[in-house]
């Protein structure tokens, strides 16, 4: 058995990931850029639509809500 990456094997452990909601680019902080990463998938078309971290309120559609909730957590409102 190897890890996700395949670089070795292990005894059998499971491997958890985690997503912190808002944060599409997986930097581990939520600010502007993952606005404009939702904007572009959301508004432009590109292909955001498998990123579950800028589903901000859980729909399973990303839109405009999601946008205007996470302007709202980057600018602590």
């Amino acid at each position: 058995m190897t890890d996700p990456d395949g670089s070795r094997s292990d005894i059998g452990a499971n491997y958890f990931s985690y997503i912190i909601l808002g944060d599409c680019n997986s930097d581990n902080t939520v600010n502007v850029i993952d606005i404009v990463n939702i904007i572009d998938g959301c508004i432009l078309g590109d292909s955001l639509d498998s990123c579950s971290c800028g589903d901000m309120n859980s729909d399973n559609i990303l839109n405009i809500v999601d946008i205007v909730l996470l302007v709202n957590i980057v600018l602590e409102i």
